[in-house]
């Protein structure tokens, strides 16, 4: 369900510590989250860029083997980055160039497939043209995809260039990201410090909102738009080319690191800290189904291809997306009520 409207029932708020604890919230997250996390995309970006243009200078197993080395760590950096679908990640379609997905109709399928195909596209405005063309699943696709062997031959070098090309966008994207949540821009200056006549944020509350609803909203993506769309209706309609990454088994991989981020989140914005003794509880239950959702999606081996049509690790995936329902809906009925919350809509639905 896309509409998470929480009503406050008033006469059961529970008092919480001072304004003043609840001001440092955007600080918090701005310092010990978003700008580690940010900053490890770009160097984890800048890693695969560099490793492609070797592959690029030198075709060979060896080179294209650890060009896909960086990407999977790039995916793993990516991964906790998703969480931050709010401000700077959302302007100016960043997310979408950085990660196009959903994608039911497998436009950026068929759009690298037609460039890689003609192989004389202009690559210098990758950047302007189309989201489906510049991110991870773009660069997946080149890099995991049908006929990516051809990037050992020195004869044919369009796909590596377009797999920098790819890389290079990404590094630039991860930096206008970063750049925007450091201290001296309009949004990070009222996120740390929210100013009632700012038409970002007004008030602490506004930034404790805008926490709230990254964490939901990264439940619900991870669970509705990555994973139950492989799932089907049973074991013989599973299809694992509907979840993302799938061609470098990165899916399960992919799903731990966000949880992984949504855990770190909680834990930075510092929730747990301003409940009463009494009522922790909801913090420590929601990192608990976190959690046991990461163990389960780690514990898989089998290919993503594969493993949402065979019944053990089936189980895995529907057991972790049932945990991750939970920790949102104590998420949303609890947490926020203490923290005197109100949470309308969630970044999927284009608030």
């Amino acid at each position: 369900m896309w509409q998470l409207a929480v009503a406050l029932l008033a006469a059961t708020l529970i008092s919480i510590h001072s304004a003043s604890a609840r001001s440092i919230t955007g600080e918090r997250v701005a310092e010990s989250f978003a700008l580690p996390v940010l900053q490890d995309l770009l160097e984890a970006a800048g890693e695969t860029e560099g490793k492609l243009m070797r592959l690029c200078e030198a075709p060979s197993e060896a080179a294209l083997t650890t060009a896909r080395d960086a990407f999977s760590n790039l995916v793993r950096a990516w991964g906790r980055v998703t969480i931050l679908r709010f401000g700077p990640l959302t302007s100016e379609n960043r997310f979408d160039r950085l990660f196009f997905w959903p994608d039911p109709r497998g436009i950026a399928l068929r759009q690298v497939q037609q460039v890689l195909a003609k192989g004389e596209a202009d690559l210098s405005g990758l950047g302007e043209g189309s989201v489906a063309l510049q991110g991870l699943p773009a660069l997946e696709f080149v890099l995991f995809g049908t006929g990516a062997s051809e990037m050992t031959n020195a004869d044919d070098d369009f796909r590596c260039r377009m797999a920098h090309a790819i890389a290079a966008n990404i590094v630039s994207v991860a930096t206008e990201t970063r750049d925007s949540w450091r201290a001296d821009t309009e949004f990070s200056r009222t996120f740390r410090a929210p100013d009632p006549q700012s038409d970002l944020y007004r008030t602490a509350n506004e930034v404790d909102v805008e926490v709230i609803k990254a964490l939901t909203t990264l439940f619900q993506y991870v669970r509705m738009a990555e994973l139950l769309p492989a799932m089907g209706d049973s074991l013989e309609t599973a299809r694992g080319r509907r979840a993302p990454l799938w061609r470098s088994m990165l899916t399960f991989e992919l799903a731990a690191q966000q949880l992984t981020a949504a855990n770190d989140l909680l834990r930075t914005a510092g929730y747990r800290s301003r409940l009463p003794e009494e009522r922790r509880w909801v913090v420590d239950t929601i990192r608990i189904e976190i959690e046991t959702a990461i163990r389960l999606l780690s514990e898989i081996e089998t290919d993503p291809q594969n493993a949402f049509g065979i019944p053990d690790d089936r189980n895995n995936i529907a057991f972790a997306m049932s945990a991750v329902a939970r920790a949102d809906t104590i998420l949303l009925r609890y947490l926020t009520q203490l923290l005197g919350l109100y949470v309308g809509f969630n970044a999927l639905e284009g608030d």
